[in-house]
């Protein structure tokens, strides 16, 4: 659905009895001077105060945030009218222009709470919009609507992008205030827990407030643990480590199950065979520094004539 056509039916499921603005006091514009390359913000009044709206403008954003397993810009913004012919009301938009990266692995799309927050209001997506889906590894362009009213002050304006209950990224419209990005954060885990029939290498670690596989946003307050590892199997035929074969201790001394294991059938002979790109995940504290243990213990199948039932891997993660 292009711009206009959304923004035509935004119009048809807006009241016809909407309120243009908010009584004000002041008698002039107010307005900001902006960074190069962005439009200058104002709201016009008339000689006896009353405000009349923002007026129809477009401005850069130019700001970054993960979430829901995508790399999201927030390139440009549109403020725009529609004035009703019959009853002379006048209906304000709010578009913003994306670019959506999708970071995953899996096709997916972003199904999540957004709503533009100012000093004194708040403005909720358009349940009209539809950022459509987007195959895993590549990026595709997509919009976001808002019904806005006279009053938008766009200098404060925020966007909200989560529910309460998740990790929020923060993306302010006109700059005044610092983002919140959620931005990956890439560890230092590198090493091998070994049995007699099989090797776990690690490769590397990343801290993420978001699920780039199941395309979600982590609970608030905690960070999923994603560790890639190669495994060598010298066990004959095709045989499987399951999740429940993993835990991790945390440096509170709480061992926790993965939250998510992508590890499926591990082929081996006499030799070994590799399996390679193997990944689990753990949903740890918000803020995760401390030593860690990852502890293996697999089914029969992997223990050898040593009869070792298990390995483990100790990492630690700086602050």
């Amino acid at each position: 659905m292009d711009r206009r056509a959304t923004r035509l039916l935004l119009v048809l499921a807006a009241s016809l009895t909407l309120v243009v603005g908010c009584g004000g006091s002041d008698d002039t514009a107010t307005t900001r001077s902006s960074d190069e390359g962005r439009t200058t913000a104002q709201t016009t009044t008339t000689a006896g105060g009353e405000a009349t709206g923002i007026e129809d403008q477009t401005f850069d954003v130019g700001q970054d945030f993960w979430h829901s397993g995508f790399h999201i810009s927030a390139d440009s913004g549109e403020i725009s009218s529609k004035k009703d012919d019959f009853s002379d009301d006048v209906t304000y938009f709010l578009t913003l222009g994306l670019t959506l990266e999708n970071t995953g692995t899996t096709a997916g799309f972003i199904d999540t709470e957004m709503t533009i927050v100012t000093a004194d209001n708040s403005y909720p997506a358009s349940p009209l919009n539809d950022l459509g889906e987007v195959a895993a590894g590549t990026t595709a362009q997509g919009e976001l609507t808002f019904l806005i009213d006279g009053g938008f002050d766009l200098l404060s304006a925020v966007l909200m992008v989560g529910g309460p209950d998740v990790n929020q990224a923060r993306v302010p419209l006109a700059g005044g205030t610092e983002p919140v990005r959620l931005e990956p954060r890439s560890v230092d885990v590198a090493g091998t827990m070994s049995m007699e029939l099989v090797d776990l290498t690690f490769k590397t670690a990343e801290l993420r407030y978001d699920d780039p596989v199941g395309h979600r946003e982590v609970d608030a307050g905690k960070q999923a643990l994603i560790l890639d590892f190669d495994v060598v199997s010298r066990k004959g035929g095709n045989w499987q480590i399951f999740a429940t074969d993993f835990g991790l201790t945390l440096p509170d001394g709480t061992v926790i199950a993965p939250d998510r294991a992508d590890i499926g059938s591990l082929p081996g002979s006499d030799e070994g065979v590799t399996t390679a790109d193997r990944q689990l995940q753990f949903i740890v504290d918000g803020s995760p520094a401390g030593d860690y243990t990852l502890r293996l213990t697999p089914g029969t199948w992997f223990i050898g004539e040593d009869g070792v039932t298990d390995a483990s891997f100790a990492f630690t993660i700086d602050g």
